[in-house]
């Protein structure tokens, strides 16, 4: 099951996009219709990747230290990801799921540019949940 607490991830930039595809399986029957029918397959769920505030310092960025940590271990954690339903940003609707960090970067740029950081994350779960309106569950 999913853990107690969750390790905020901040300064991003760019939302990711949350969803899930499913294949669609051709069921066409050849008979007295002429249209084609097909059926629900298999569902891929999207890969979370996030444009952040590049933060190199382990003492004010936990979180992207631990994204870090976890490409180069391969590990598959759970992960959280909530969005707002209103504007005052009081509830939120989230998606529990495990995956692994597949690519952590952080750009180069030009001396003086912002530095950003892109994070991916890819599923690998039985399990991807959404939740209904509540308050956010991430300290």
């Amino acid at each position: 099951s999913s853990p107690v607490s969750w390790l905020r991830i901040g300064q991003i930039l760019e939302a990711p996009d949350l969803g899930i595809e499913r294949d669609k399986v051709d069921a066409t029957v050849h008979g007295s219709s002429i249209y084609k029918r097909s059926l629900p397959g298999m569902a891929d769920v999207m890969a979370l990747s996030m444009t952040l505030l590049s933060d190199a310092n382990p003492s004010t960025s936990a979180a992207q230290d631990a994204m870090r940590t976890y490409v180069i271990a391969g590990t598959t954690i759970w992960f959280r990801a909530e969005i707002p339903v209103d504007r005052t940003q009081t509830q939120f609707r989230a998606v529990e799921f495990q995956g692994y960090v597949r690519t952590f970067a952080i750009n180069g740029g030009a001396p003086g540019d912002r530095q950003e950081t892109e994070v991916t994350i890819e599923f690998d779960g039985d399990s991807w949940t959404w939740y209904n309106a509540a308050s956010s569950a991430i300290s």
